[in-house]
């Protein structure tokens, strides 16, 4: 933990004790919430207050919720409910409220990258909060968001401190946004060059047929493509510096490959339009770590990104680091989707706009993306909560 915290282990041990996680819904996270849309947007949302659940009152505080991507398949947005349940089984707002806290959450206006317009939903997320439960004087609204919800968090923390008096950003590609566009299309043109034909036809020009062939027809291909020539798996591993699990590296590397390439699969398209063009670029890159990296070189496909979409990437999903208001992040040393470097790109934007005194990461050693125990969540807000006190928000 690059900060450490006042939390005492008896405070923390505490916290997690007191959660009576058999009182948990057993079937949506959202049972007897209040759930509504946006008229403007048509951005859905739901709202958990504590009461809900027999025996609780409200602390008068709120958790808003960001989710991850969501791939854009045609479908009108609505609120990912398989997101809101950790990997343990408690569903996120059940949690919340469990702690006293308000919850409140917004499948955003679009499916798909929704960074652009993720910071604008969560403040109409606010305002429809405050219509229908009026905060009290002394009351804190906090702001969580987990991978691409991560993101859309730190950016609403940065442009909006005076709206919320604190944050958690989870496994978000908070960094560099442009290292994560090339992370992604990186894993394509290598796969394709160790393991040609097997996916149609370039990293950045996704068919339709590939979109809703991937799990039935083209991830199974991938994984025998995988089982069946380990030395080429081991190199596109190696030059990607893809992380997988040394205790079970099989598995893990098939869970790395598919993982990052599902979202050249889903994002590819939805990327191009939403950026104004293409984002990645290899042009200039030199590969190493494969058996013969000459030979790599020459041979793999390059693109250049235009020059709409890189200016996109700096206007609307880049951070800066510059905090007025606390924020906490969490991240997977081996997240094999949103590299583990972006938590160390950011601390240096912190530390660069002096605003270190704010800032707390936590690092959680252990393979996987966005996977958390409910005790390491609890834990973070604990955090959280602390850094703000300190801070006299």
């Amino acid at each position: 933990m690059d900060r450490l915290p006042s939390l005492t282990l008896v405070t923390f041990l505490l916290l997690v004790l007191v959660i009576p996680t058999a009182s948990f819904s057993a079937q949506s996270p959202f049972d007897g919430c209040d759930l509504g849309v946006v008229a403007e947007t048509g951005a859905e949302w739901a709202i958990c207050m504590p009461e809900r659940i027999p025996g609780l009152t409200w602390n008068g505080d709120l958790i808003i919720y960001a989710h991850g991507y969501v791939p854009d398949l045609g479908q009108p947005p609505s609120i990912p409910v398989d997101q809101y349940v950790l990997p343990d089984g408690t569903p996120f707002p059940d949690l919340a409220n469990q702690l006293g806290y308000a919850f409140a959450t917004t499948s955003f206006r679009t499916n798909g990258l929704a960074v652009k317009d993720g910071v604008a939903d969560i403040m109409d997320l606010l305002g429809e909060f405050k219509e229908q439960h009026p905060l009290k004087r002394m009351s804190h609204v906090y702001l969580f968001g987990a991978s691409e919800g991560g993101l859309i968090a730190t950016r609403a923390i940065e442009q909006h401190q005076a709206q919320f008096d604190g944050g958690i950003a989870a496994c978000g590609p908070i960094g560099d946004f442009r290292m994560q566009v090339n992370y992604v299309g990186d894993m394509r043109v290598l796969f394709d060059y160790f393991f040609p034909g097997k996916l149609p036809p370039t990293a950045i020009e996704i068919p339709e047929s590939l979109m809703l062939g991937w799990e039935a027809v083209y991830a199974p291909a991938v994984a025998y493509a995988l089982s069946q020539n380990a030395a080429a798996t081991v190199q596109l591993l190696h030059v990607t510096q893809a992380p997988i699990d040394q205790l079970d590296p099989a598995t893990t590397a098939l869970e790395t490959v598919l993982g990052v390439l599902w979202y050249n699969v889903y994002g590819t398209n939805d990327a191009y339009v939403k950026m104004g063009g293409n984002p990645y670029d290899n042009a200039d890159h030199t590969y190493v770590g494969s058996a013969d990296d000459a030979a790599l070189n020459q041979a793999v496909m390059r693109y250049r990104a235009d020059r709409n979409a890189l200016a996109s990437i700096g206007a609307h999903y880049q951070t800066t680091g510059r905090l007025k208001t606390p924020l906490v992040t969490l991240h997977n040393t081996l997240d094999p989707v949103v590299p583990y470097e972006h938590a160390l790109l950011y601390r240096e934007k912190v530390i660069d706009a002096g605003a270190s005194s704010l800032y707390t990461h936590i690092p959680v050693q252990s393979y996987g993306h966005c996977s958390f125990s409910t005790a390491e969540i609890v834990g973070a807000l604990n955090v959280l909560l602390d850094l703000v006190q300190e801070s006299g928000n």
